[in-house]
């Protein structure tokens, strides 16, 4: 749509495609693509929704999480699909659901008003509970952020957008997807986006990884694969797993990668050290 080059074009902006971008005044505090959609311009819409309808998810990111997120659970069609991820995911996990309890704000905060009153929201799991003789006995609660694994929160934290970006054909971002989770649950997750089946609408998943048996060519394309090295300098690039040339289907990329055949691997030195 257009191009900004401060070096080279003086901060000015270069219109490439659609003349009526040439109407809309620049303000050098703000985007362009923001101006040109205050003016009605249908591609910068079109650009902008795109940024919005993606999900963005980071490691360990539950306190970006919004409140609406986990009100999901209270929607039956919604918490219906987490129950269908959880159970298929073999984690020990009867049921999710939202608890809310009042508590007196002087409780949790400082310097408030002994009679202001907060409702505080949690998420519980259901496990059942056995004797040692294996019988069921009852079913037991607990607060996801505090009693259960790591691996098993990250679970919650990505289901959901995996599930919102199938339903809506949109794009995830996903940042270290593989820590915390088995290899087996991660490679069935990505499996969802590769099966017309689950994903009818097109959603496209990016994502990093540092798991080595992501590395298959049953499981991706060569075109999906990416790998990424840094330099000496500290910039990173890029590339794709195509551009290699004579990579046959049947090759084990996981095992030319170790080999150093694609580059993108760390140079270790030889870690000796004198104790203190």
């Amino acid at each position: 749509m257009f191009e900004y080059d401060v070096g080279e074009n003086n901060g000015e902006i270069k219109i490439t495609k659609y003349d009526d971008l040439k109407l809309v005044k620049h303000l050098k505090n703000s985007l362009f693509i923001v101006e040109a959609d205050r003016n009605d311009n249908e591609e910068a819409k079109t650009v902008l929704n795109w940024f919005k309808s993606a999900h963005y998810v980071e490691y360990a990111t539950r306190h970006s999480l919004t409140p609406s997120y986990w009100d999901n659970l209270s929607k039956p069609a919604v918490k219906k699909i987490f129950q269908k991820f959880i159970s298929d995911a073999d984690i020990g996990i009867k049921d999710i659901f939202q608890d809310s309890h009042r508590v007196k704000a002087s409780d949790r905060m400082q310097v408030v008003p002994k009679e202001v009153i907060l409702e505080e929201v949690s998420v519980k799991t259901l496990h059942q509970k056995f004797n040692s003789e294996n019988e069921y006995l009852e079913d037991e609660e607990f607060n996801l952020f505090e009693d259960e694994s790591l691996g098993t929160q990250k679970y919650f934290y990505v289901i959901g957008p995996v599930i919102d970006t199938l339903q809506k054909g949109s794009v995830l971002f996903l940042d270290e997807l593989d820590v915390s989770l088995h290899p087996i649950l991660t490679q069935k997750l990505l499996s969802l986006f590769n099966n017309k089946v689950s994903n009818p609408k097109g959603a496209q998943l990016i994502f990093t990884s540092q798991d080595t048996n992501l590395l298959n060519q049953d499981l991706f394309d060569k075109e999906q694969i990416w790998f990424v090295e840094k330099d000496r300098y500290g910039s990173s690039h890029i590339a794709s797993l195509s551009e290699y040339k004579n990579v046959r289907k049947e090759h084990k990329i996981e095992r030319n990668y170790i080999m150093g055949k694609y580059g993108a691997i760390p140079y270790l030195g030889d870690f000796n050290f004198e104790a203190l």
